[in-house]
């Protein structure tokens, strides 16, 4: 999709760019207003400033393999109202770093990926600026860097599955409203100040016994995870996170538009939506 190919296009409301789409130029939607959801199903590379200024944009569904990593940006930077972001477990990306998306609400990750570690100093911990973050569910993610949910503040409730065998210190330092967590049996460390000042944490649940609990080496100053309530041989059911969408192309012009790519394209040129 060549650069500024819809940009400005303001009654385009859905995009669903197939297979056969690789590469997604620069400004390609940018001031898309009225886009609300995008869902990339294949291996594509996306230029920085895609989906700049998307005011409307609420939710992002990635089900193909991202092949520029997002540890620095990525292309929905100060997408300002942007509140649900999945990876699909056909997704792959080789790390994320979604600071500069500060009105998530929602995020889930079931494909394999590396949450680097951040920094305090200079806030570049993975989700150390997404102070509306509620939810996370986290899947194929061996360890959780640390300062990476640093400072959010409204984080209520964490999920993770196998394999997550390590969480490093200061993971989720300052989650004041953290409330739950769901554990599983395959963590073998918790680093220092992991849960520090995570004030209303009340809840753990673990899926392994209370022996295996007692084996997990927990450090210092991890004083809310120990004082919750933790319930043992709890039973996480495996869900499906994404259904898939049939991809169609309708080239009807309206008001507010649903674009949908066929499964064979393979090339839209630049400024194409000078020709609406």
């Amino acid at each position: 999709i060549g650069s500024h190919a819809f940009s400005g296009c303001s009654g385009l409301t859905s995009v669903t760019i197939p297979n056969s789409v690789t590469e997604i130029g620069n400004d390609a939607f940018k001031g898309c207003s009225s886009l609300k959801k995008v869902v990339i199903e294949g291996d594509t590379e996306i230029s920085n400033g895609a989906f700049e200024g998307c005011a409307g944009l609420r939710e992002v569904v990635i089900n193909g393999n991202i092949k520029d990593n997002w540890k620095y940006s990525t292309p929905f930077d100060d997408c300002r109202n942007l509140e649900t972001l999945t990876f699909s477990r056909s997704a792959k990306i080789e790390a994320i770093d979604l600071s500069k998306i500060p009105n998530l609400k929602k995020v889930v990750v079931s494909c394999p990926i590396k949450m680097t570690d951040g920094s305090i100093n200079n806030r570049r911990a993975n989700f150390g600026n997404c102070k509306k973050l509620v939810e996370i569910e986290l899947d194929n993610v061996e360890e959780i860097g640390s300062h990476t949910f640093w400072g959010c503040e409204n984080l209520k409730r964490v999920t993770f599955r196998n394999p997550v065998k390590k969480i490093t210190g200061s993971a989720f330092l300052g989650c004041t409203s953290l409330e739950s967590i769901i554990i599983p049996d395959s963590v073998k460390s918790i680093g220092e100040y992991a849960f520090y000042r995570c004030k209303n944490l009340a809840e753990v649940y673990y899926t392994g016994s209370q022996s295996q609990w007692n084996q997990i080496d927990i450090k210092n100053d991890n004083d809310p995870l120990l004082n919750a309530v933790i319930h043992y041989n709890w039973n996480v059911t495996q869900q499906e996170i994404f259904s898939g969408t049939t991809s169609k192309f309708d080239t009807t012009i309206a008001e507010n538009i649903d674009l949908f790519y066929g499964e064979n394209l393979k090339t839209i040129a630049p400024y194409i939506s000078n020709l609406y």
